[in-house]
């Protein structure tokens, strides 16, 4: 989905860091900033989610500056990283993961949705989002986003070119999980074809089929084992007791991921990309 602004997408076209090899490493260290934001108590002056976030602000500013400098057209494609960006980007994190949870079988309940948003709403006030385009609720944020795409949700050849590079990556990076992570279906994360299926299942309907125009009948039946399965542990989350003990398992499940991913390296938010990169992308 944050591919799919013809506009925007050209931010990171321009970057590099999210077209060819360097998109697994970007991906990845997206997936550490969305753990630290996430942690009990991060978003409290000097926690985890609040220094992460302040070092996204700075390389926000700083790919701001690169772009200029490398001749960014302004006039075509609106200032880059500007306060839409920032809101549509934002809301993906909140209410975009929440839909994609929902398409794959998880019960979220409205108060958790609402929980979420306000976290979320939080963080994009700390990133440098204007106020008024974080939504009091978690209906106004729906609401808000589909005014967003309404205005950038216009796919376009970048938006393939950045998809194909995350598939190739992920499934490159996947290799590198361990056994265990990968027997308990990890191991998918490898496959090109199962990822491609697997963000048509989970994407917008429209963004889907532009990505991906074909579906493949054998890997959508594993998408809906795949969904049973989590409509079965969405449910026995809810009994009484198991709650905090799946809530463990799954955060220790997602550590264990990220870590195994970064490789031991710690993830940093100062690499803007723009190597090579003199003049602004073609349309």
């Amino acid at each position: 989905d944050s591919y799919a602004g013809s506009n925007d997408n050209k931010v990171l076209m321009m970057s590099g860091r999210l077209h060819g090899s360097g998109a697994f490493r970007r991906l990845t260290e997206t997936a550490a900033f969305v753990t630290a934001v996430i942690a009990e108590d991060a978003l409290r002056p000097g926690g985890r989610g609040h220094r992460a976030i302040l070092e996204v602000r700075l390389l926000h500013a700083q790919v701001r500056a690169c772009c200029r400098r490398a001749g960014y057209d302004v006039a075509r494609y609106d200032e880059p990283i500007n306060q839409e960006a920032m809101c549509g980007t934002l809301m993906l994190f909140s209410s975009g993961v929440i839909l994609a949870l929902e398409r794959i079988g998880a019960h979220v309940t409205a108060e958790e949705k609402e929980s979420y948003h306000r976290l979320w709403r939080l963080a994009g006030w700390l990133l440098g989002v204007d106020e008024a385009l974080l939504p009091e609720d978690y209906g106004g944020e729906r609401a808000l986003y589909e005014r967003v795409k309404a205005h950038q949700y216009w796919p376009d050849a970048d938006t393939r070119r950045l998809f194909e590079a995350a598939v190739t990556g992920i499934a490159d990076g996947a290799a590198g999980l361990p056994l265990g992570l990968q027997l308990l279906g990890g191991g998918l994360l490898r496959s090109e074809p199962f990822l491609r299926e697997f963000t048509r299942f989970c994407v917008d309907p429209r963004l889907g089929k532009y990505l991906v125009e074909r579906s493949e009948p054998r890997l959508r039946l594993v998408l809906e084992v795949l969904r049973g399965m989590t409509t079965v542990v969405s449910r026995a989350q809810r009994a009484p007791g198991m709650d905090a003990l799946l809530h463990r398992v799954q955060a220790r499940a997602l550590h264990e991921v990220v870590a195994s991913l970064l490789r031991g390296q710690r993830a940093t938010f100062d690499d803007p990309g723009f190597r090579g990169r003199a003049r602004a992308p073609e349309a």
